[in-house]
């Protein structure tokens, strides 16, 4: 599983884990589609999650977050 922490959501400009999710499509294939984690605590501790689909391929404003300058 591709996870990279402390990238900056192109949707809601706040910081997340950019993930890459399988999601079965209705054929019964596995599809893998990017998506942004936001982690809510309570109590110093994971509350719930948040995803924001990003898709098939990074957006520019993230693959410069990814590649080094």
């Amino acid at each position: 599983m591709f996870v990279m922490r402390g990238v900056v959501c192109p949707i809601c400009g706040a910081r997340g884990s950019l993930q890459l999710k399988g999601v079965k499509s209705t054929n019964g294939k596995l599809l893998f589609y990017y998506y942004i984690a936001h982690y809510k605590q309570k109590n110093g501790k994971p509350h719930s999650v948040s995803w924001h689909y990003i898709g098939k391929q990074l957006p520019e404003s993230i693959s410069k977050q990814i590649t080094p300058a």
